[in-house]
């Protein structure tokens, strides 16, 4: 929905990183603006896993602690 905020929790190493990041690539290439925002993985760590999907021409926002957007 246009406008809302998802907040996804559950036990470690089950998907949620790489579901989320899928799904920013799609929702970004279909013309969606995003942010993703973690307090747990590094900019670097979620890059990682963004390069497992087709992510060359999406624009998807980070935050982390670590990495503010102006």
């Amino acid at each position: 929905m246009r406008g809302s905020v998802l907040l996804v929790g559950d036990d470690p190493g089950i998907g949620k990183s790489t579901l989320l990041t899928q799904t920013a690539a799609t929702l970004s290439r279909k013309g969606h603006n995003l942010i993703y925002v973690s307090d747990e993985e590094a900019v670097t760590q979620i890059c990682l896993c963004a390069q497992r999907f087709d992510t060359k021409n999406t624009e998807v926002k980070l935050e982390t602690p670590y990495l503010k957007i102006p």
